[in-house]
């Protein structure tokens, strides 16, 4: 008997954490003008889910300097196309001309996304578990509408901005 209240308990527990992240949230998928950003980072190569520490690095870095860090990952790679030891990206922050400024001797990679249309889905929540989940339940949808709308071959970044309460996740494509 006091096993099965454990593993009652133990199952309970482990839905509501699920249900915390967002693992039953069906995300919406919207079409929106992106504002464009410049960008300063780290390039990184390998799986996408451990670009973690470069994120951690080129945050702490700014940190440094005195700069609050606005985080975006860029992917160029489709992980279903490329061996994950070989995708790309780049771990990066948001930068305006004073920032860039402040960290010009540093050894960073410059980006310039510019304004334009992308299919975007917005993930509420800022710890580390429910963006993961966030990526992983909003990857999917955002695919599928690409694929839809018949534009694969016109998506030129594939990024993720990481704000205070949400993860904002973009299919940006030329219009």
């Amino acid at each position: 008997m006091n096993i099965l209240l454990f593993l009652l308990t133990f199952v309970t527990g482990m839905l509501v954490v699920a249900a915390m992240m967002g693992s039953f949230r069906k995300p919406v998928i919207t079409n929106e003008t992106m504002p464009g950003y410049s960008l300063l980072g780290i390039n990184y190569q390998g799986p996408y889910q451990k670009i973690g520490p470069s994120i951690k690095k080129v945050a702490e870095l700014a940190k440094s300097k005195g700069i609050q860090p606005q985080i975006v990952a860029v992917y160029f790679d489709n992980p279903s196309e490329v061996k994950d030891t070989d995708c790309r990206a780049l771990a990066a922050i948001r930068v305006t001309p004073e920032i860039a400024t402040l960290l010009q001797h540093e050894s960073l990679t410059q980006l310039n996304i510019p304004a334009g249309p992308a299919w975007v889905g917005h993930w509420s929540g800022s710890a580390l578990p429910t963006r993961i989940m966030g990526a992983i339940r909003v990857y999917p949808f955002l695919h599928k509408k690409i694929t839809e709308e018949q534009i694969m071959h016109k998506v030129n970044f594939v990024y993720e901005v990481y704000e205070p309460k949400e993860t904002i996740f973009v299919m940006q494509y030329n219009a």
